[in-house]
C-alpha cells in the first residue's frame, strides 16, 4: 500500500470517506438532513463530439429534508464520490484516427437541496487514466496516460423507490501524453469542451 502512487492510496481512500459521510448523516439525530449514498450509470456526449460512459458513486449530506421553503442557510451540503469513465474522442489530426480513454476520477463539491425529492450538485474532479491511439487508415496504434479536470453541474430527482433519474452539464480538459522509447514521454496532446450525459441512479 505505502509503495502505491499517490492518485490509487486516494481511490482506495474514498469509498471509505463515502460510508463516513453517509453514516454520520443518517445518526445526526438533533436535525433531519438529506443523506444519501447514490449509484449512477451515466451516458452522453464528450468533448469534441466523442462518446462518453460513466459510473458515478456518489454522496452527500445536504439540507433539512422536513422543510417546505428552501433556505440557503439550510440547503447547502458537501458532496464527494469517485467515478469510472470510458471516452470515445476524434482525433482532431487525422480524420481517421480516434482515442479510446478510461479513467478513475475523484469528486468533490457541493450539493444543494431543491425539495424532497430532488437535489442539484455543483462539483470540479481530478482523474487519472489510460488512453489509447489508433488509426484506421494507417494501422497506427500507440498509448499514453491521461490526466483529467473537470467542473460540472448535474440535477437529480430520487423517486419514491429509490431509483433516480438526471442530468449533467460540464467542462472537460483531458491531457494526454503517448508513451515514448525506453519508457520516455512521447507526443502531447488535449481535448477540452462541453460534455453532457443522462443518468439512471439508485439510491441506498
Amino acid at each position: 500500500m505505502l509503495n502505491r502512487p499517490l492518485h490509487l492510496r486516494l481511490v482506495c481512500v474514498t469509498p471509505l470517506l463515502i460510508a463516513g459521510l453517509a453514516g454520520a448523516g443518517l445518526h445526526a439525530e438533533d436535525q433531519p438532513l438529506l443523506a444519501f449514498v447514490d449509484l449512477r450509470a451515466q451516458a452522453g456526449v464528450a468533448a469534441n463530439s466523442g462518446r462518453l460512459a460513466e459510473l458515478t458513486l456518489m454522496a452527500g449530506d445536504i439540507g433539512d429534508k422536513s422543510a417546505h421553503v428552501i433556505d440557503v442557510d439550510s440547503s447547502l451540503g458537501i458532496v464527494i464520490g469517485v467515478r469510472g469513465v470510458s471516452e470515445l474522442i476524434p482525433f482532431a489530426r487525422s480524420p481517421d484516427g480516434k482515442v479510446h480513454l478510461y479513467g478513475g476520477e475523484l469528486l468533490g463539491g457541493i450539493g444543494i437541496y431543491a425539495g424532497k425529492e430532488d437535489h442539484i450538485e455543483v462539483v470540479a474532479g481530478y482523474g487519472k487514466g489510460y488512453m489509447s491511439f489508433t488509426d484506421s487508415h494507417t494501422d497506427f496504434h500507440k498509448d499514453g496516460d491521461a490526466t483529467i479536470i473537470l467542473g460540472e453541474i448535474g440535477w437529480f430527482h430520487t423517486f419514491d423507490e429509490h431509483y433516480q433519474l438526471g442530468i449533467t452539464a460540464g467542462w472537460a480538459t483531458n491531457r494526454m501524453t503517448l508513451h515514448g522509447a525506453n519508457g520516455a514521454n512521447g507526443d502531447s496532446f488535449k481535448s477540452n469542451g462541453i460534455n453532457a450525459t443522462l443518468a439512471v441512479g439508485y439510491r441506498f
